[in-house]
């Protein structure tokens, strides 16, 4: 009996750490694509006057990639 329980006491927090794994790298992903866009916008001007604005999303977005890729390394891992 107390096996069966713990079993299910398991898949259910493991079901809320998919869920709040997935919410987590939808909020990233979202985030990564919004700083790259202002990135690429910012570039393109090609102006003197927004290299500090370009300094601060290069400051940003590394630690976002590395967010993002351990998160879906995880996935990966979670699912196979």
């Amino acid at each position: 009996m107390t096996s069966t329980l713990d079993l299910q006491v398991l898949n259910y927090l493991s079901r809320g750490e998919a869920i709040l794994s997935t919410s987590v790298g939808v909020v990233l992903l979202a985030v990564l694509s919004a700083a790259l866009v202002a990135k690429v916008l910012l570039q393109s001007a090609d102006s003197d006057a927004h290299r500090d604005e370009q300094r601060l999303l290069d400051v940003v977005l590394f630690p976002l990639l590395l967010v993002f890729c351990a998160i879906v390394i995880e996935r990966f891992v979670v699912l196979t």
